[in-house]
Protein backbone atom coordinates (compact mmCIF):
# COMPACT_ATOMS: atom_id res chain seq x y z
CA UNK A 1 0.00 0.00 0.00
CA UNK A 2 2.70 2.17 0.95
CA UNK A 3 4.58 1.95 -2.47
CA UNK A 4 1.34 2.54 -3.91
CA UNK A 5 0.80 5.66 -2.49
CA UNK A 6 3.64 7.01 -3.54
CA UNK A 7 3.35 6.25 -7.23
CA UNK A 8 0.32 7.44 -7.18
CA UNK A 9 2.13 10.97 -5.84
CA UNK A 10 4.24 10.77 -8.48
CA UNK A 11 1.66 10.30 -11.15
CA UNK A 12 -0.22 13.26 -9.91
CA UNK A 13 3.03 15.25 -10.48
CA UNK A 14 3.22 14.23 -13.72
CA UNK A 15 6.95 12.76 -14.23
CA UNK A 16 7.93 10.33 -15.87
CA UNK A 17 9.02 6.34 -14.67
CA UNK A 18 13.02 7.35 -14.52
CA UNK A 19 12.73 10.49 -12.38
CA UNK A 20 9.83 8.47 -10.30
CA UNK A 21 12.89 6.32 -9.55
CA UNK A 22 14.92 9.03 -8.99
CA UNK A 23 12.55 10.20 -6.15
CA UNK A 24 12.14 7.33 -4.65
CA UNK A 25 15.78 6.99 -4.10
CA UNK A 26 15.40 10.65 -2.79
CA UNK A 27 12.67 9.87 -0.72
CA UNK A 28 14.50 6.41 0.94
CA UNK A 29 17.25 8.79 1.43
CA UNK A 30 15.10 11.42 3.02
CA UNK A 31 13.74 8.81 5.40
CA UNK A 32 17.72 7.41 6.04
CA UNK A 33 18.03 11.27 7.15
CA UNK A 34 15.22 11.63 9.59
CA UNK A 35 16.15 8.30 11.10
CA UNK A 36 19.67 9.32 11.95
CA UNK A 37 21.37 7.22 9.53
CA UNK A 38 23.03 10.06 7.54
CA UNK A 39 25.46 7.66 5.50
CA UNK A 40 22.56 6.06 3.95
CA UNK A 41 20.97 9.21 3.59
CA UNK A 42 23.71 10.01 1.21
CA UNK A 43 24.55 7.01 -0.38
CA UNK A 44 20.62 7.32 -1.43
CA UNK A 45 20.51 10.77 -2.54
CA UNK A 46 23.75 10.22 -4.79
CA UNK A 47 21.83 7.23 -6.29
CA UNK A 48 18.87 9.95 -7.07
CA UNK A 49 21.34 12.92 -7.85
CA UNK A 50 22.87 10.61 -10.65
CA UNK A 51 19.59 9.89 -12.26
CA UNK A 52 18.70 13.14 -11.97
CA UNK A 53 21.66 14.02 -14.00
CA UNK A 54 21.33 11.77 -17.04
CA UNK A 55 17.88 12.97 -17.54
CA UNK A 56 18.42 16.46 -18.49
CA UNK A 57 14.38 17.37 -17.38
CA UNK A 58 14.70 21.36 -17.20
CA UNK A 59 12.80 23.43 -15.20
CA UNK A 60 9.81 22.14 -13.11
CA UNK A 61 8.50 22.21 -9.76
CA UNK A 62 8.77 18.60 -8.93
CA UNK A 63 12.95 18.72 -9.84
CA UNK A 64 13.19 22.29 -7.35
CA UNK A 65 12.02 20.10 -4.67
CA UNK A 66 14.10 17.12 -5.79
CA UNK A 67 17.38 19.52 -5.72
CA UNK A 68 15.77 21.04 -2.06
CA UNK A 69 15.59 17.75 -0.98
CA UNK A 70 19.10 16.67 -1.84
CA UNK A 71 20.29 20.14 -0.07
CA UNK A 72 18.76 18.42 2.90
CA UNK A 73 20.71 15.16 3.02
CA UNK A 74 23.74 17.60 2.25
CA UNK A 75 23.09 19.66 5.30
CA UNK A 76 22.49 16.04 7.75
CA UNK A 77 26.15 15.44 6.66
CA UNK A 78 27.73 18.50 7.42
CA UNK A 79 28.02 19.50 3.84
CA UNK A 80 27.57 23.36 4.00
CA UNK A 81 29.28 23.92 0.48
CA UNK A 82 26.83 20.92 -1.17
CA UNK A 83 24.05 22.14 0.98
CA UNK A 84 24.09 26.07 -0.34
CA UNK A 85 24.93 24.64 -3.86
CA UNK A 86 21.61 22.22 -4.15
CA UNK A 87 19.46 25.17 -2.43
CA UNK A 88 20.93 27.70 -4.76
CA UNK A 89 20.01 25.78 -7.47
CA UNK A 90 16.42 24.96 -6.42
CA UNK A 91 16.36 28.55 -5.74
CA UNK A 92 16.90 29.74 -9.24
CA UNK A 93 14.50 27.03 -10.59
CA UNK A 94 11.45 28.13 -8.66
CA UNK A 95 12.53 31.69 -9.76
CA UNK A 96 12.92 31.27 -13.35
CA UNK A 97 9.23 29.11 -12.93
CA UNK A 98 7.51 32.14 -11.44
CA UNK A 99 9.17 34.79 -12.84
CA UNK A 100 6.31 36.25 -14.04
CA UNK A 101 3.83 36.47 -10.73
CA UNK A 102 4.42 37.26 -7.01
CA UNK A 103 7.11 34.97 -5.27
CA UNK A 104 5.18 31.93 -3.82
CA UNK A 105 5.66 30.32 -0.40
CA UNK A 106 7.70 27.65 -1.96
CA UNK A 107 10.61 30.66 -3.23
CA UNK A 108 9.83 32.39 0.41
CA UNK A 109 10.65 28.72 2.14
CA UNK A 110 13.73 28.20 -0.39
CA UNK A 111 14.96 31.65 0.46
CA UNK A 112 15.14 30.55 4.41
CA UNK A 113 16.91 27.46 3.39
CA UNK A 114 19.32 29.02 1.29
CA UNK A 115 20.07 31.70 4.49
CA UNK A 116 20.29 28.83 6.77
CA UNK A 117 23.30 27.26 4.50
CA UNK A 118 24.96 30.37 3.97
CA UNK A 119 24.53 31.12 8.23
CA UNK A 120 26.57 27.81 8.38
CA UNK A 121 28.97 28.44 6.34
CA UNK A 122 29.63 31.64 7.97
CA UNK A 123 28.53 34.25 5.63
CA UNK A 124 26.27 36.09 7.64
CA UNK A 125 25.60 39.47 5.36
CA UNK A 126 24.23 36.63 2.84
CA UNK A 127 22.65 34.55 5.56
CA UNK A 128 20.58 37.88 6.75
CA UNK A 129 19.97 38.92 3.14
CA UNK A 130 17.99 35.98 2.28
CA UNK A 131 15.95 35.10 5.79
CA UNK A 132 14.69 38.97 5.69
CA UNK A 133 13.50 38.09 1.82
CA UNK A 134 12.21 34.98 3.19
CA UNK A 135 10.11 37.06 6.00
CA UNK A 136 8.82 39.76 3.61
CA UNK A 137 7.28 37.45 1.08
CA UNK A 138 5.95 35.49 3.99
CA UNK A 139 4.41 38.60 5.50
CA UNK A 140 3.14 39.31 2.02
CA UNK A 141 1.36 36.47 2.08
CA UNK A 142 0.26 36.55 5.25
CA UNK A 143 1.27 33.65 6.39
CA UNK A 144 0.49 34.80 9.77
CA UNK A 145 1.62 32.42 12.87
CA UNK A 146 3.53 29.58 11.35
CA UNK A 147 6.66 27.12 12.03
CA UNK A 148 8.69 28.10 9.45
CA UNK A 149 7.92 31.86 9.93
CA UNK A 150 9.22 30.93 13.42
CA UNK A 151 12.53 29.75 12.08
CA UNK A 152 13.14 31.97 9.38
CA UNK A 153 13.05 34.79 12.63
CA UNK A 154 15.34 32.56 14.53
CA UNK A 155 17.83 32.73 11.42
CA UNK A 156 17.50 36.43 11.23
CA UNK A 157 18.41 36.49 15.40
CA UNK A 158 21.42 33.90 14.46
CA UNK A 159 22.93 36.44 11.84
CA UNK A 160 22.14 39.27 14.00
CA UNK A 161 24.61 37.79 16.41
CA UNK A 162 27.13 36.83 14.61
CA UNK A 163 27.59 40.57 13.05
CA UNK A 164 27.50 41.86 17.00
CA UNK A 165 23.95 43.59 16.87
CA UNK A 166 22.68 42.63 19.77
CA UNK A 167 19.23 44.79 19.85
CA UNK A 168 17.86 43.33 16.76
CA UNK A 169 19.35 39.86 17.95
CA UNK A 170 16.97 39.87 20.55
CA UNK A 171 14.42 41.74 18.74
CA UNK A 172 13.70 38.56 16.39
CA UNK A 173 14.56 36.09 19.19
CA UNK A 174 11.60 37.13 21.52
CA UNK A 175 9.72 37.67 18.22
CA UNK A 176 10.52 34.23 16.86
CA UNK A 177 9.88 32.54 20.95
CA UNK A 178 6.29 34.66 20.84
CA UNK A 179 5.71 32.52 17.80
CA UNK A 180 6.75 29.72 18.76
CA UNK A 181 4.63 29.37 22.02
CA UNK A 182 1.34 31.22 20.54
CA UNK A 183 1.69 27.82 17.86
CA UNK A 184 1.85 25.36 21.01
CA UNK A 185 4.95 23.19 20.27
CA UNK A 186 5.67 21.91 23.26
CA UNK A 187 9.12 20.34 23.32
CA UNK A 188 10.58 21.06 19.73
CA UNK A 189 14.29 21.26 19.13
CA UNK A 190 13.73 25.00 16.99
CA UNK A 191 12.17 26.19 20.49
CA UNK A 192 15.05 24.55 22.38
CA UNK A 193 17.71 26.74 20.21
CA UNK A 194 14.88 29.74 20.16
CA UNK A 195 15.53 29.12 23.35
CA UNK A 196 19.41 29.96 23.50
CA UNK A 197 19.55 32.44 21.04
CA UNK A 198 17.35 34.94 23.06
CA UNK A 199 19.47 33.69 25.99
CA UNK A 200 23.16 34.88 24.03
CA UNK A 201 21.38 38.19 23.13
CA UNK A 202 20.57 38.60 27.23
CA UNK A 203 24.08 37.90 27.84
CA UNK A 204 25.72 40.11 25.58
CA UNK A 205 23.16 42.60 27.05
CA UNK A 206 24.58 42.04 30.21
CA UNK A 207 20.86 40.67 31.95
CA UNK A 208 22.32 37.63 33.44
CA UNK A 209 19.80 36.81 35.30
CA UNK A 210 17.86 36.48 32.03
CA UNK A 211 20.49 34.73 30.13
CA UNK A 212 20.36 32.13 33.27
CA UNK A 213 16.91 31.69 33.00
CA UNK A 214 16.64 31.31 29.37
CA UNK A 215 19.32 28.60 29.14
CA UNK A 216 17.62 26.41 31.93
CA UNK A 217 14.60 26.54 30.02
CA UNK A 218 16.60 25.17 26.71
CA UNK A 219 18.28 22.45 29.07
CA UNK A 220 15.50 21.12 30.60
CA UNK A 221 13.83 20.59 27.17
CA UNK A 222 16.49 19.01 25.86
CA UNK A 223 16.43 17.05 28.68
CA UNK A 224 12.61 15.87 28.67
CA UNK A 225 12.85 15.69 24.64
CA UNK A 226 16.02 12.79 25.57
CA UNK A 227 17.94 14.49 23.37
CA UNK A 228 21.43 12.97 22.16
CA UNK A 229 24.28 13.36 24.57
CA UNK A 230 26.28 15.96 22.66
CA UNK A 231 23.27 18.99 23.37
CA UNK A 232 22.64 18.22 26.54
CA UNK A 233 26.48 18.77 27.45
CA UNK A 234 26.70 21.87 24.93
CA UNK A 235 23.43 23.03 27.01
CA UNK A 236 25.03 21.88 30.77
CA UNK A 237 28.07 24.20 30.03
CA UNK A 238 26.09 27.63 28.40
CA UNK A 239 24.79 27.51 31.76
CA UNK A 240 27.73 26.88 33.92
CA UNK A 241 29.06 29.70 31.96
CA UNK A 242 26.01 31.85 32.55
CA UNK A 243 25.86 31.17 36.49
CA UNK A 244 30.12 32.50 35.92
CA UNK A 245 29.04 35.26 34.10
CA UNK A 246 26.93 36.34 37.05
CA UNK A 247 29.70 35.59 39.96
CA UNK A 248 27.71 32.39 41.04
CA UNK A 249 30.33 29.97 41.01
CA UNK A 250 29.00 27.43 42.89
CA UNK A 251 26.15 26.65 40.30
CA UNK A 252 28.66 27.12 37.75
CA UNK A 253 30.35 24.31 39.27
CA UNK A 254 27.80 22.04 39.44
CA UNK A 255 26.78 22.24 35.80
CA UNK A 256 29.94 22.06 34.72
CA UNK A 257 30.94 18.93 36.89
CA UNK A 258 27.40 17.30 35.47
CA UNK A 259 28.82 18.14 31.82
CA UNK A 260 32.44 16.67 32.59
CA UNK A 261 30.43 13.38 33.85
CA UNK A 262 28.51 13.09 30.52
CA UNK A 263 31.13 13.55 28.31
CA UNK A 264 33.01 11.17 30.25
CA UNK A 265 30.37 9.08 30.24
CA UNK A 266 29.42 9.38 26.71
CA UNK A 267 33.26 8.80 25.68
CA UNK A 268 33.42 5.74 27.65
CA UNK A 269 30.45 4.23 26.09
CA UNK A 270 32.20 5.17 22.56
CA UNK A 271 34.98 3.21 23.21
CA UNK A 272 33.35 0.07 23.90
CA UNK A 273 31.68 -0.03 20.58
Amino acid sequence: PCEMCIRDRYERMKITDNEYIAYCFLDAGIAYKNSGDRKKALEYALKALDIYKKLELGDKKPIAQFLLGVSHVYSANGDVEKELEYALKALDMYERLESSGDPSLDIAECLMYVGAAYNSSGHQANALKYNLKALEIFERLQIGDNKNVATCLVNVDIAYSNMGDHEKELDYGLRALSMFDRLELGDDKHVARCLLCVATAYSANGDHAKEIEYKLRALQMYERMGHNDDKVCKCLMYVSGAYSNRGDHKNALEYGLRALVLLTTTLATLKKC
